[in-house]
């Protein structure tokens, strides 16, 4: 009786265990409503379709049973219903995991990154990612994350759960190839190099077409702001409006990269336009200055100190430069920007600094306001269409895409000063840029432009001859066609048949005629070239692989190249890196 007393006990005692685990269990599961629950080393149950980061952040955990015994399995899962800072701690390292793949990763969220350049932005990607989420990410978290560099030990020993064969958008497949390179080679910054180079050998990081943004709007525009932007002035030189340009770009600069040419001399130190004293003192943020100031000057409510501020404005010597790059017939910024001949590989030539640009093009909103205050309308006009004529050349000739789509946005700022003053002085009849202004898609869709947009390779090829000797197209944009396909060319160029290089020379020259006119811009496609085709040599996966006809075609290439390690103890692995 005793004996059969005592298992009776024991049952309930069992029974009443279970029981408790189970309502802790249901209270757990009402408290966070998890997507997943990790029952075993090797299990996982999902209670909705997981995305690419739930299947890691399960993966973790399942590697953390692994790493127990049977009793520390049991142990940790009482531990995990009553011991919140286990479970803490527990989920830190899994939320950690998940985060390495946002941290290394390059996305299209990111043009003027990921299309190149600068060899500080390319060791400072990692930091610059952390920065940006880091301070919405738990100390615990943090604490095992150092700012990305533990992702390698993080994801050691994990293995996903996803089906081979299985779908994935183009975001997810990008963080495969994340993980899957965090697997391989670690994440230190020489490791985020290689990666990044990696990538560059595509051109772009992510395997998706590229879209203008939604508030830039066709290039149609141009057409319409030529004729209202100041006639130039044809005893200004190319030569003369890039150094015009680049001393107003780097007049405050506190350090100057090796390759770029030193600073000219003028007003060094001195700068045109601090936004924040500017709306300080005006009560209006600077990228308002073209509708509100400009509004508020016509009808005659800015107040002294205001206009005590404007008058220092307005006699900075910057415009000076200003005027000069926006009045001559076009503008050489590559030849004058950079030392030439050029030392760096593609991915490493530094990106424009805007900042500066963007404060002087909003200087001159600011003495076309003053001008309209003190009555001088005919004024006020003639420097909104200066500046307008400005903003065309940015567009026209800068060297990278970014660069391009600040110019835009500063057309479209410029026409609404200008339709703003037209109105005043009676003349609204004249404004015939509202409707282009608004319009999308129509001059992407015309002629070679459309391979802009296409995710096609192959139409990118056929049409960079013609895309390349368009005028309307911006010279960034054309240099972006090119990468495009510059794998193409490269393997192109390793052909022996005399007929495929006959054709493909001929190919050659028809788009050099269009983007290497000038031999800075003649510099900039051999850099594409050159670090292509070292970062070929420096693949493991074989040039004559990659190369293949029937491989080069495909966009999975891309991810192929993404994926695989370089090859790494060569010369030219150490060049392309």
């Amino acid at each position: 009786m005793t004996l059969r007393r005592f298992f009776a006990s024991l049952r309930n005692v069992l029974l009443s265990l279970v029981g408790v685990g189970l309502i802790l269990g249901a209270i757990t599961y009402d408290r966070f409503r998890p997507v997943a629950m990790t029952v075993g080393p090797g299990t996982t149950i999902y209670f909705r379709p997981p995305t690419l980061d739930t299947r890691l952040h399960e993966a973790i955990h399942r590697r953390q049973m692994r790493d127990k015994t049977a009793l520390g399995r049991f142990v940790s899962a009482l531990r995990y219903t009553t011991d919140y800072r286990y479970r803490l701690d527990e989920e830190a390292e899994a939320k950690a995991g998940e985060l390495c793949l946002q941290i290394h990763r390059f996305s299209s969220e990111l043009p003027a990154y990921t299309t190149a350049r600068s060899q500080s932005q390319a060791e400072a990607y990692r930091a610059w990612a952390w920065e940006r989420m880091g301070v919405r990410v738990p100390d615990r978290v943090g604490a095992m994350l150092k700012g990305g560099e533990r992702c390698s030990d993080l994801l050691r020993g994990v293995v996903l759960d996803l089906p081979p064969g299985s779908p994935l958008s183009g975001q997810e497949a990008v963080r495969l190839a994340t993980f899957q390179f965090l697997q391989a080679f670690g994440s230190t910054g020489t490791d985020q190099q290689r990666w990044k180079a990696r990538l560059e050998l595509a051109g772009w990081a992510d395997p998706v077409r590229w879209q203008l943004p939604p508030d830039v709007p066709d290039f149609d525009v141009l057409t319409l702001a030529r004729r209202e932007a100041t006639p130039a002035d044809s005893t200004l030189s190319a030569t003369d409006a890039g150094q015009a340009l680049h001393r107003l770009t780097y007049a405050t600069a506190r350090r100057m990269y090796a390759q770029l040419s030193p600073a000219l001399p003028g007003y060094r130190g001195s700068r045109l336009l601090d936004p924040v004293e500017a709306a300080e003192v005006t009560g209006i943020h600077v990228e308002d200055w073209p509708s509100l100031l400009v509004a508020k000057a016509i009808e005659g409510q800015l107040d002294d100190r205001v206009l005590t501020y404007l008058v220092r404005l307005d006699a900075h010597p910057a415009n000076a430069d200003l005027e000069t790059f926006a009045l001559a017939a076009d503008a050489d910024i590559v030849g004058t920007r950079y030392r030439l001949p050029l030392q760096a590989g593609w991915g490493r030539i530094v990106l424009s600094d805007l900042e500066p640009v963007r404060e002087a093009f909003r200087a001159q909103y600011g003495r076309a306001a003053l001008a309209l205050a003190e009555g001088d309308l005919p004024r006020g006009e003639r420097i909104l269409r200066t500046t307008l004529g400005g903003a065309i050349q940015l567009v026209r000739n800068a060297p990278f895409e970014v660069d391009v789509l600040e110019g835009m946005r500063l057309v479209v700022e410029t026409l609404d000063g200008l339709e703003r003053v037209l109105i005043a002085e009676g003349r609204g009849e004249e404004v015939t840029w509202r409707g282009a202004r608004e319009t999308r898609g129509g001059w992407a869709r015309r002629g070679s432009r459309a391979a802009l947009f296409s995710a096609d390779p192959a139409l990118m090829f056929r049409a960079m001859p013609a895309l390349a000797q368009d005028r309307e197209v911006p010279i960034a944009f054309r240099r972006f066609a090119y990468r495009q396909v510059a794998l193409w060319d490269v393997c192109l160029g390793r052909r022996t048949d005399l007929v495929s290089r006959a054709r493909h020379e001929q190919w050659t020259r028809s788009v050099e005629v269009g983007i290497a006119a000038r031999v800075g811009d003649a510099q900039m496609l051999a850099a594409i070239r050159t670090t292509v085709r070292r970062l070929l040599e420096a693949s493991a996966v074989p040039p004559d692989q990659i190369c293949a006809p029937s491989r080069v075609v495909l966009p999975e290439t891309r991810m192929a190249i993404m994926s695989a390690p370089p090859r790494l103890g060569s010369r030219a692995s150490e060049d392309a890196y």
